[in-house]
């Protein structure tokens, strides 16, 4: 049986700051070039202030050989734990 978390799932930047990024030992500036972002936009991701869009996880997944489908579910599964839906969609029926 899985068992469930309390914990919110990692987002993408974080994975980028502490995983991917030290181990590619590049710079952010030589990261956000890659990326075609500017310095500002990257640090931003790295700081989880902005979530990874599907336009970013096709560069992302190129550059790292994961594909875009990794880094969407990562900012998917992150964005259904920090943000449930309110009350008012719950109860929500098909028109």
């Amino acid at each position: 049986m899985a068992r469930q978390s309390d914990r919110t799932p990692t987002h993408p930047g974080a994975l980028l700051r502490e995983d991917l990024l030290p181990a590619m030992g590049q710079s952010v500036t030589d990261l956000a070039a890659r990326l075609a972002l500017s310095e500002a936009d990257l640090l931003d991701l790295l700081a989880e202030r902005t979530p990874v869009t599907p336009e970013l996880a096709l560069r992302l997944g190129a550059i790292f050989g994961n594909g875009a489908a990794f880094w969407n579910r990562l900012q998917a599964a992150h964005d259904g734990r920090s943000h449930p839906p309110s009350g008012s969609y719950r109860n929500a029926s098909p028109g």
